[in-house]
C-alpha cells in the first residue's frame, strides 16, 4: 500500500492503523464531543508543510480551527505532546533493506527540534539509535509498519514514558510517500 496524500495518512492515523499515536480529530464538533479537556495542536491535513500551532488550550484549540479555516486548510486537533518526556524525535526510513534516521533530542515540537539540533545516522548506528530510544514495543510496531509501507518516510518522537494510545514510549505523527 502507498500512502500518497496527507488525507490518506490522516484517515489511517485516526483509524489506529500506523502504530501508537496521539487523540486525532477531525472537527470541533469531534473534538467537543470528546470532553478532552488538555493542550492540543492543530495542524493542517491537506497541505504538507502548512503551519501548526501546538500547546494550545481547548478555546485556543477552537479560536485556531477557525483561523486555519478561514486560510482556506483543512484543520485537524490532535492532543498535544509533552515536550519536557521527549527523547528522540525525527524521521526515518528503509530503502533497500538500509535505514536511514534524521533525529534531534530537543525538547521541542519536531521543526523546531529538527533546525536547531539536526543529526544523521544509516544503516546499524541508526537502528541501534532509534530501537533504544522507542522501546521494544514501538519498535516492533515500526519495522512491521515498514513492512506494510516500504520506503515511505516515518515520523516519530519518543519519550521516557508511555504516551499515546497504547501507552508505549513512541508515537507516529506520519507515514508518508509524498
Amino acid at each position: 500500500m502507498i500512502i500518497s496524500s496527507k488525507p490518506q495518512m490522516y484517515r489511517l492515523l485516526r483509524e489506529g492503523k500506523l502504530g501508537n499515536s496521539f487523540r486525532v480529530w477531525r472537527s470541533t464538533e469531534d473534538f467537543e464531543k470528546s470532553g478532552f479537556r488538555g493542550l492540543t495542536g492543530v495542524r493542517c491535513s491537506d497541505a504538507p508543510g502548512a503551519p501548526y500551532w501546538h500547546h494550545l488550550t481547548p478555546h485556543q484549540t477552537l479560536h485556531a480551527v477557525s483561523l486555519f479555516e478561514e486560510a482556506g486548510y483543512t484543520p485537524v486537533i490532535y492532543e498535544a505532546s509533552p515536550d519536557r518526556h521527549i527523547v528522540m524525535q525525527g524521521e526515518f526510513m528503509w530503502l533497500n533493506g538500509f535505514l536511514y534516521l534524521r533525529y534531534s533530542r530537543a525538547k521541542t515540537h519536531m521543526r523546531a527540534a529538527l533546525a536547531i539540533d539536526n543529526n544523521y545516522a544509516e544503516g546499524r548506528r541508526a537502528e541501534v539509535l532509534l530501537r533504544r530510544s522507542v522501546g521494544q514495543k514501538a519498535w516492533a510496531d515500526f519495522v512491521w509498519l515498514s513492512m506494510i509501507y516500504p520506503e515511505h518516510a516515518f515520523e516519530f518522537t519518543a519519550y521516557d514514558c508511555p504516551v499515546g494510545r497504547e501507552q508505549k514510549l513512541a508515537v507516529c505523527w506520519e507515514v508518508r510517500a509524498y
